[in-house]
């Protein structure tokens, strides 16, 4: 035996009998449901879930002095140089891991970070004639600070930009000579 079902469309107006069906009331929005089409919530007057209000951003400038003495460098044919201790501890901060600013007290950068830009300040100061070189000097190494305070005026941490200032840094009492 073979049970044959048919099944006649029925409109969404009405329900399988064929009788009109009925709007379905939903309860507790009463009959206009405004709050509910519009997307308003009795949460969207509620101030704890604002975004936190930050002061405009402040700006500032750190200045950084690095002093190398008898630092060992080979300078290679094609005019770069490596460092013989690529450890950089005489660029590395007396505490921590990385720099951090005097009147700030924002992150500057790691030890790594102090060498490219003293790398990228001293590259014309260096010869050109390869071999091995022992540097000294002092790195004055600014950077530009910006980014929101609290009340007592002290940058956030981690909402804060320290980004090197190229123009105004400089090394100075620079010597190279061969090894």
């Amino acid at each position: 035996m073979k049970l044959i079902r048919r099944c006649k469309s029925v409109d969404s107006a009405t329900n399988t009998s064929g009788i009109p069906a009925r709007p379905k009331v939903v309860k507790g929005f009463g009959a206009d449901m405004s709050n509910v089409i519009s997307g308003s919530s009795p949460l969207d007057d509620d101030s704890r879930f604002d975004p936190p209000e930050y002061a405009d951003n402040e700006e500032a400038v750190e200045e950084l002095d690095i002093q190398f003495e008898d630092v060992e460098i080979t300078i290679l044919p094609d005019g770069s140089w490596d460092y013989k201790d690529e450890t950089y501890e005489w660029a590395a901060p007396i505490k921590g891991k990385q720099w951090r600013g005097d009147t700030t007290d924002v992150d500057l950068g790691d030890a790594v970070s102090m060498v490219e830009h003293i790398d990228d300040l001293m590259i014309s100061m260096l010869p050109s004639n390869p071999g091995d070189y022992i540097i000294s000097g002092t790195a004055e190494l600014y950077f530009d600070i910006s980014g929101p305070v609290d009340e007592d005026g002290r940058f956030y941490r981690d909402d804060t930009d320290a980004d090197f200032d190229y123009d105004s840094s400089r090394v100075v009492d620079f010597t190279c000579t061969p090894a």
